[in-house]
């Protein structure tokens, strides 16, 4: 190896890492965004629910939740799951009950 190729290699490798680090922060910021985590103060204003209303769900395990140093938090992949296992089809609701429908 000669002595002048390792200032250059140096040079390199540093920026490369660089370019490196901006690529993990990027996708560590696309993967926060996406898994964010919602406390109790998120869900009740997103779902317009009270306090009492998230802790039944909870205690009646209709949704998943952490629970860190005594806090609650609920993933996205929580409230996608909620949203999943209480979506009403269309089929299931008789929109047309008792009405007469026009052909």
């Amino acid at each position: 190896m000669v002595s002048y190729d390792i200032p250059f290699r140096i040079e390199k490798m540093s920026s490369d890492l660089a370019e490196l680090k901006q690529l993990v922060n990027k996708l560590h910021a696309s993967l926060c965004y996406q898994e964010a985590l919602w406390d109790n103060s998120d869900m009740i204003r997103y779902f317009k629910v009270s306090d009492r209303t998230l802790a039944y769900w909870r205690s009646s395990s209709l949704i998943s939740y952490r629970k860190i140093n005594g806090k609650i938090y609920y993933t996205k992949v929580d409230r996608e799951a909620f949203l999943e296992q209480h979506k009403v089809n269309l089929n299931d609701c008789n929109l047309n009950k008792g009405r007469r429908i026009l052909s």
